[in-house]
């Protein structure tokens, strides 16, 4: 990884692990909004994705942000994306996200605050 993108990525996972649902809509990008334009194509509004073809966000992003490095790694995959196989609940995927570099990194920790913040 090129030393300026890993800054970035370091720059969204701590603005990631600082942001607060307090955040003033004027402060912080609505995550339901950059989820929405972004993300549900795929995923779903629900984040329950689409079986055998998009994995599901509810419930597994939080999982996820959970382990060690894991809000890297979502913040990583949010910039550069995924290509390859991957296992969800017991269900194999093997597609490809692409890269949403176009959104700023504000955008990024505020998606990820969303997606991991819902469940259903």
């Amino acid at each position: 990884m090129d030393r300026s993108l890993s800054v970035r990525a370091a720059l969204v996972t701590t603005l990631l692990a600082l942001m607060l649902p307090s955040h003033a809509a004027a402060q912080t990008p609505d995550g339901a909004s950059v989820f929405a334009s972004s993300c549900a194509a795929c995923h779903q509004a629900t984040g329950a994705g689409l079986p055998g073809a998009f994995p599901p966000l509810a419930g597994h992003a939080a999982d996820i942000a959970r382990l060690d490095g894991g809000r890297a790694y979502l913040t990583s995959v949010v910039l550069f994306g995924l290509q390859g196989q991957i296992t969800v609940e017991e269900q194999t995927y093997n597609g490809v996200m692409p890269a949403q570099g176009q959104l700023s990194d504000d955008q990024i920790a505020a998606v990820l605050t969303y997606a991991v913040s819902y469940t259903h």
